[in-house]
């Protein structure tokens, strides 16, 4: 054997990065321009690369057509018939785009009347996150976890939570509605839980918590979104489980007691993290 050839072994055996050929299939990765080397694994595994869908590019597209424009608070977008034939698309995926950035928090949806911006100076926070943070099934589970790190920070940040119990109980009688709509689910599921948030009177803890939850219901709900079909936990007895679990937040919010609400939302927390591992199982 070659001096060269026990080099080799010896620099490798102390955790080198220098190969052989034979070693050093799929070993160079390129991520933002740099190739990077490292050792391959001795049995490495193949997965299926999930393609970007068109939706997700036409809102990623909005997105930089509203900074890039300027536009304020209640401005009109373009109709969606507008859309579809400067972007040469359909009316339904322009739909499913619109239906992605109003789930971000980004624009509201008005049937019969149209799409406007959805923005005001405390939201900013949560808007960044939206644009630089892309969450795919793998994440959702940390990005849950971060969720309710931000949840806990009502009973560590706030001297005393003061809750809209109008906001609270709209929001609930429309998730408590056994024949909510996609649109009217995700929206009344966020409102309700942001205004669980809001009782700690920190603009900023509300808005980067919207924007984490927002970005959960886009992933969770995917499936939803595209066929219309609710996942098994909003239906049949499950359905009620739900509502019941969103009641003990609302009446334990509303009655003042903390120990309480704290503990509801961290069986809400462990039954969003059952439902991640569902998502993670279906979209996969």
């Amino acid at each position: 054997m070659s001096i060269a050839r026990r080099r080799i072994r010896s620099a490798k055996a102390a955790g080198s990065l220098i190969e052989t050929p034979q070693d050093n299939w799929l070993s160079h990765f390129t991520r933002y321009g740099e190739t990077m080397v490292s050792k391959a694994e001795p049995n490495p595994s193949l997965e299926r690369v999930r393609h970007t869908r068109l939706a997700d590019k036409i809102a990623d597209q909005l997105r930089r057509y509203i900074a890039a424009n300027e536009m304020s608070v209640g401005a009109r977008l373009p109709s969606e018939r507008q859309l579809a034939d400067t972007l040469g698309t359909s009316r339904t995926t322009i739909s499913q785009a619109l239906r992605i950035l109003a789930i971000a928090g980004l624009v509201e949806v008005r049937p019969g009347s149209g799409t406007y911006i959805r923005i005001d100076p405390y939201t900013l926070l949560g808007v960044s996150f939206d644009v630089m943070f892309d969450p795919d099934p793998d994440s959702l589970a940390r990005l849950a976890e971060f969720r309710h790190w931000i949840e806990d920070g009502l009973f560590t940040l706030a001297n005393e939570l003061s809750f809209e119990a109008d906001n609270l109980r709209n929001a609930f009688d429309v998730l408590a509605r056994l024949d909510i709509s996609i649109g009217e689910f995700i929206e009344a599921d966020a409102s309700f839980h942001v205004a669980i948030v809001a009782g700690a009177q920190n603009p900023y803890l509300t808005s980067l918590f919207e924007a984490v939850h927002r970005q959960i219901l886009q992933v969770t709900y995917t499936g939803w979104i595209e066929s219309g079909h609710s996942p098994q936990w909003l239906s049949g007895r499950e359905r009620h489980q739900h509502i019941d679990m969103h009641r003990r937040i609302r009446d334990a919010a509303l009655d003042g007691s903390p120990q309480e609400l704290r503990g509801a939302l961290d069986d809400h927390s462990a039954s969003l993290e059952r439902h991640i591992e569902i998502t993670q199982k279906e979209l996969r």
